[in-house]
């Protein structure tokens, strides 16, 4: 609903229904067994300024899969971690190649 600042109603808004913060809750996505600490406008900032759980959920998921997919194309040791050393050779390698004098390391 659209607020004045002296709390009236805005026109044409009169017959809006108001949401609780439940309501706010559920249309952000929040399941209902979340609780809110402290009072109704703290609870509304809560949700509003919230991250949405199912994005949330969605961008971990695709953060987890790309973190699958770089170890995994990454070469492994033995023991199945990635080859850490091998990078470090690489970047040293790259850092040497662009300057025109030896770097001691």
């Amino acid at each position: 609903m659209s607020w004045w600042r002296d709390g009236s109603v805005r026109h044409g808004f009169e017959n809006m229904p108001l949401l609780n913060v439940r309501m706010a809750a559920r249309l952000h996505g929040f399941p209902d067994h979340w609780h809110y600490v402290g009072s109704k406008t703290h609870a509304y900032r809560q949700v509003g300024n919230a991250f949405p759980p199912p994005v949330a959920e969605a961008v971990g998921r695709k953060i987890a899969e790309a973190i699958r997919r770089f170890a995994d194309a990454q070469p492994t040791k033995a023991s199945g971690m990635p080859d850490t050393d091998a990078a470090a050779t690489s970047g040293k390698a790259r850092a040497l190649k662009r300057s025109k004098s030896p770097v001691a390391t």
